[in-house]
Order: C-alpha cells, then structure tokens, then sequence
C-alpha cells in the first residue's frame, strides 16, 4: 500500500495579505530630514553583492532622500546603472565623490582600508562589522 502525504495546508492570511508599494522609513533620522544616501561599490575581494538594490532606492527617493550610487556598483550582482537610475538614483564616477557627497553609507561589508580614508566625523555607515572574524 502506498503512503500519501498529508496535504499542505492553506498559506497564513497575513501572507496574503497586500503589501504597500512603498515601506514606511522607521528611522527618525531618515524622517526629519533630506539625506544623501551612498551606496559605493564593494571593494573587498570577491563581494559582488550591492548595499541597496533598485526597490529600496525608490522608497528612499519618493520619500524625499537622494541616492548616489557608484557607477557600476550593481554589477556583481546582476543590476545596471540604468535600473538604479530609473527609480531615482544619480551615478557617481568615483568612490571619492561618493564618500564625500553622502551622509549615509550602505554597505554590504565592513569598510576595508582602501576607504578608511574617505570616512569622516558625523558620517554614517550602515554596514555588518563581523569583529570576531578577525580573531
């Protein structure tokens, strides 16, 4: 006799449910204030991931903030200058202008040592700093 799986029960509500076209910025600093967020390419060997893909630029830009992205940055993982520009970002030639322009970094990786130079006082960097890693 052959055995039959339980059926798979119906997906949860909320799951169902519509999402909005734009989330909520829960940062009270991305509230109170235009920002000029950067996303630079990543430089540290083998990442090809980009700190901020396309959906998240728009959300940024329809709320008021600007979005610099390093020409190319979005490369590495399949997404063109264009697409980040069609939701509202402007490309960036270099990371120096980058780091200059942005109050706010995102980042896939910790900043390696060829841009610790570009950080300065009262820059913000969104990133993931594995401290253990270096042990």
């Amino acid at each position: 006799m052959r055995k039959t799986s339980p059926p798979i029960p119906p997906p949860a509500p909320f799951l169902l449910a519509p999402r909005p076209a734009i989330l909520p910025l829960p940062s009270p600093f991305l509230q109170e204030k235009n920002v000029i967020v950067g996303v630079p390419k990543e430089v540290k060997p083998d990442e090809y991931r980009i700190g901020m893909v396309p959906a998240a630029v728009d959300a940024l830009a329809r709320a008021g903030h600007t979005v610099l992205i390093e020409a190319q940055a979005g490369i590495g993982s399949g997404i063109t200058d264009d697409e980040y520009t069609r939701v509202g970002a402007r490309i960036v030639s270099s990371a120096a202008e980058l780091w200059k322009s942005a109050e706010l970094i995102v980042k896939v990786k910790e900043p390696q040592p060829a841009e610790w130079p570009h950080m300065r006082a009262g820059q913000i960097v969104l990133t993931y700093f594995p401290f253990a890693a270096d042990r």
